[in-house]
């Protein structure tokens, strides 16, 4: 596949590290076809070697939410609504790119967030991170920019709200990062795949019967030393 030009091959790269939603086979997916552009596979599908269930690359987005529960849907759908909202209130693709140097209390406290993070932790370049409920997939892109192979993770592809808006900061051509629509609570991760798991502002979204099980996914897919990191 043609793909950025950072690292050789991003979807073979990112195979071995999905699990099927289906079956719950680690490394079980294999790209079956494909619609290339000069960074990635736009549109495409995966199949799984184990059980034969497909699933799509829609926009450069792995979709592996199947089956979603009603009330994932049900924040699906407000997310979207919430896009509209912020898009009425002057919100654009110039204004995303800023984040999180937004002059607003909110983004105040997640620039101050992010900057005790990094300096607290030592990422090292090539370490995997997932940025669980990646939103406007601004974290994502600040991590990647200290070179970590980052996927963000989100159950909405809405822009202003969801993993489209990564296409904002990825055709600046500076980073790169996967995106993966997924639930916390099964994230459709291998196994001891990830160095970190990131939750930034998002585990409240769950009940706690979910939090619980969001708990115990994030520690099957972190390594052995691996960290969970919390704001």
């Amino acid at each position: 596949p043609i793909l950025d030009c950072s690292r050789p091959s991003v979807r073979e790269s990112l195979t071995p590290l999905l699990r099927c939603p289906r079956c719950h086979t680690d490394g079980s997916l294999r790209v079956a076809s494909a619609r290339h552009d000069g960074r990635e596979i736009r549109e495409g599908a995966l199949s799984c070697a184990a059980c034969a269930a497909r699933f799509q690359i829609d926009h450069g987005i792995v979709d592996l939410l199947s089956d979603p529960p009603e009330f994932v849907l049900r924040e699906s759908a407000g997310l979207a609504r919430f896009a509209e909202v912020m898009r009425a209130d002057g919100w654009d693709r110039e204004r995303i790119l800023e984040l999180p140097d937004v002059d607003l209390p909110y983004w105040h406290g997640q620039r101050r967030a992010m900057e005790l993070l990094l300096d607290r932790i030592p990422f090292e370049p090539g370490q995997r991170i997932v940025d669980i409920g990646s939103n406007t997939c601004w974290a994502s892109n600040i991590l990647a920019k200290r070179g970590l192979d980052v996927i963000a993770l989100d159950i909405a592809t809405t822009e202003l709200q969801g993993l489209r808006t990564a296409d904002w900061f990825l055709d600046r051509g500076e980073v790169f990062f996967e995106r993966l629509l997924s639930v916390m609570f099964a994230p459709a991760l291998a196994g001891a795949s990830m160095d970190y798991v990131l939750c930034c502002e998002v585990l409240h979204h769950n009940d706690p019967a979910h939090l619980r099980a969001t708990f115990q996914e994030l520690h099957r897919i972190l390594r052995p030393g691996g960290r969970l990191l919390v704001i």
